[in-house]
């Protein structure tokens, strides 16, 4: 397996790399992630380090990764509130209005192989690779349209209506960047030496500019991408340019342009990139993420997600972890219900939740899979029971995933 696809699952993984370093009992420290949808009122799809919190009727749901057989943090993307698109280990899986799951399609579209997923309009393009050569997929229809061919593994990806981008790094270390126009079919390609071999590209586009975020084993680098024309017939070179912003030794989220301020998230410090330096703006907090959606900027704080001023200030909170409520399980298989309900009493052990959520039924709600002395305690039989089931869940949930989970290179 090639290093850049190696780098790739790493980056995957990028925001749970840059939370602070503490140890969990079943997995990643809960966070919120990213915001993937929103209406007027605000955002309705968040993707959390496991699984996903989607608000119906006023109330955020828990959403769990059973549904889609994993990854706990997967690619996903909504076209709206009511199509949504998640990777899953055996294909693309979709999410309809009331968190029921359709799927899997498109099998090429697995976790194992796609890189990313990005809204280009009123279409849902993929970019994955096969071990030989990168594709880039329409992926709205289950049926799924090729649209580009590029050879090599291709890691980053940028849409908009109009056009994508998508950009690698080759094994000599240079940049490789292919501009594509959906109006006209037509791509542009162009060379970047950067002399950075088995490193790994994201795209980004934000507030009109491309940029690209250039990970080595060492370093990360924070470029422009510059596109000089738009491709005409028979023109397929020297129409990009880049420009290194900033370079650093730490993690990067980013960037997210406010006003004359361009701001990234250095390891969770909030910074402004000015002449190649990165000046502290705020280090009272955890900046995990940073990001920008219908409904405005934001920033992640481990547990919450907040709105942000045109200077960089935290306004209105938007999401905190605290307002979930358990996963619904209706309709779904004695499996799947089993490990959701385990993963959820998992995901609220660790993220010092209420188990019976942030509105509770009137009813007994099932102790955390770990809290188990104040149980045990008890000769009841329905404390015994209420007890010894989050245990046998969590126990063949953890069995299921390490018979599922790849060797240490993929």
């Amino acid at each position: 397996m090639h290093l850049s696809r190696i780098l790739g699952a790493l980056l995957a993984l990028g925001l749970l790399t840059s939370l602070p370093a503490t140890t969990w009992a079943h997995g990643p420290q809960p966070a919120a992630v990213k915001v993937l949808a929103t209406d007027k009122q605000g955002p309705v799809l968040i993707q959390l380090s496991d699984g996903l919190a989607l608000r119906r009727q006023g109330s955020w749901r828990y959403v769990c990764q059973a549904l889609w057989d994993g990854p706990l943090s997967p690619q996903v993307v909504a076209l709206d509130e009511n199509r949504i698109f998640i990777v899953g280990t055996l294909g693309l899986y979709r999410l309809g209005a009331q968190g029921h799951i359709l799927g899997p399609e498109q099998p090429d579209l697995s976790a194992l192989q796609v890189q990313e997923l990005a809204v280009a309009g009123t279409r849902v393009v993929a970019l994955w690779n096969d071990g030989v050569n990168a594709h880039l997929t329409d992926a709205t229809t289950s049926a799924g349209v090729a649209l580009w061919q590029g050879v090599g593994d291709w890691t980053g990806l940028a849409a908009d209506a109009s056009s994508v981008d998508l950009a690698s790094v080759d094994l000599q270390g240079n940049l490789l960047w292919s501009h594509l126009s959906l109006t006209q079919g037509l791509a542009a390609t162009s060379t970047v030496p950067l002399q950075q071999p088995g490193a790994t590209v994201r795209l980004r586009r934000e507030a009109g500019s491309l940029y690209g975020l250039v990970y080595s084993g060492e370093f990360a680098l924070l470029g422009t991408l510059n596109l000089a024309a738009e491709p005409t017939p028979g023109q397929d070179s020297g129409i990009l340019a880049w420009h290194l912003l900033a370079k650093t030794y730490r993690p990067l989220d980013g960037p997210l342009q406010l006003g004359d301020q361009l701001l990234v998230a250095e390891n969770g410090i909030l910074r402004r990139v000015q002449d190649g330096v990165l000046q502290t703006v705020d280090d009272t907090r955890w900046y995990s993420c940073l990001g920008r959606s219908d409904a405005g900027p934001y920033f992640c704080a481990l547990t919450e997600i907040t709105g942000l001023g045109a200077q960089g200030q935290a306004q209105k909170s938007w999401f905190t972890l605290a307002m979930l409520d358990p996963p619904l399980t209706d309709g779904l298989s004695g499996d799947r219900a089993f490990n959701c309900t385990a993963s959820w009493q998992n995901f609220a052990f660790d993220g010092g939740l209420n188990p019976a959520g942030a509105n509770p039924i009137k009813s007994e709600a099932p102790a955390s899979s770990c809290n188990v002395n104040r149980r045990l305690a008890t000769s009841e039989p329905k404390a015994l029971l209420l007890t010894v089931l989050p245990l046998m869940s969590s126990w063949l949930l953890a069995r299921r995933r390490k018979a599922q989970a790849p060797g240490p290179w993929g």
